[in-house]
């Protein structure tokens, strides 16, 4: 099994940046924290203004302190351990995933495989936003906030025949050195096969994992999900772990966040309303 992980890895040009993306709440200010360490996370809560909520997702550490958090949220999440040898990786998946990646392998003189390059970047958010409005659970992602992660993600988009057909948009976490699998999206409307597509999207991860391995990433964090989705991460060969969400805002702006959530039992996922339009700051 192992001749299929040969893989030319593309270095990514701006690793571990922290990036913030800004959001209008009504009369406050949200910052969103990505790729957040300890250190950073302290700064920032710190440096909050009487009107800013800071939200800091999916961390694979929990905050040492209670200063300004709001509220805290954990999440089920499934990663697989990239410090085992790729046969042991493979074998870590069901049988059927196996033979999807295989089969996608014999199709090579027809698939590829296209990493962080613009044509890439633009099929995939032309995919995603294809898959998001077909899906009931899909987030939506905004351009300002796609624009933010290119410059401290990957992208990669499978093709089959010369279309795109599945695509990820993976966040690497310098902390852990862990990839979040956040964004993905497969569509089999310009395929004749969904079968086919099935195959790729298996087969694209798999490669992803083949390239994060020999980058020296130590674990593939691919998120949570539906039930469905949960059961094909565990397919992949993905084990539960928890990850924390966390809202921190100033008094008095944080006492009656913190009050409101007890009192209505919401998380931060619900604690506040919708975002206006973004802002980005990479740092």
């Amino acid at each position: 099994m192992t001749d299929w992980v040969a893989f030319a890895v593309i270095p990514r040009p701006n690793p571990y940046e922290m990036v913030i993306i800004t959001s209008p709440r009504g009369p406050l200010k949200q910052s969103d924290g990505y790729y957040v360490t300890e250190a950073q996370a302290g700064e920032l809560a710190v440096g909050l203004s009487l009107r800013e909520v800071l939200v800091l997702r999916q961390l694979p550490w929990e905050i040492g302190h209670d200063i300004f958090v709001v509220s805290s949220a954990k999440r089920r999440v499934f990663w697989i351990d990239l410090t085992r040898s790729f046969d042991s990786l493979l074998m870590a998946m069901t049988g059927s995933t196996r033979k999807e990646i295989k089969r996608a392998g014999q199709t090579l003189g027809q698939c590829e495989i296209i990493h962080n390059t613009s044509t890439a970047q633009g099929d995939f958010y032309s995919l995603y936003r294809q898959f998001q409005v077909r899906s009931d659970f899909m987030k939506a992602l905004p351009v300002a906030k796609f624009g933010a992660f290119l410059r401290a993600a990957d992208v990669w988009v499978a093709y089959c025949h010369g279309r795109p057909v599945c695509g990820h948009l993976n966040l690497i976490d310098d902390k852990c050195a862990r990839v979040h699998g956040v964004w993905s999206a497969s569509i089999w409307r310009d395929c004749s096969d969904p079968v086919v597509v099935s195959a790729l999207n298996r087969w694209l991860y798999w490669r992803e994992m083949v390239a994060y391995k020999e980058m020296g990433i130590s674990a593939y964090d691919l998120g949570g999900g539906t039930p469905g989705i949960i059961e094909f991460k565990r397919r992949l060969g993905a084990a539960e772990t928890v990850a924390h969400d966390y809202v921190l805002a100033r008094p008095p702006i944080g006492t009656l966040l913190s009050l409101y959530a007890r009192l209505t039992g919401r998380d931060d996922e619900r604690l506040l309303a919708p975002p206006g339009r973004s802002s980005v700051a990479i740092n």
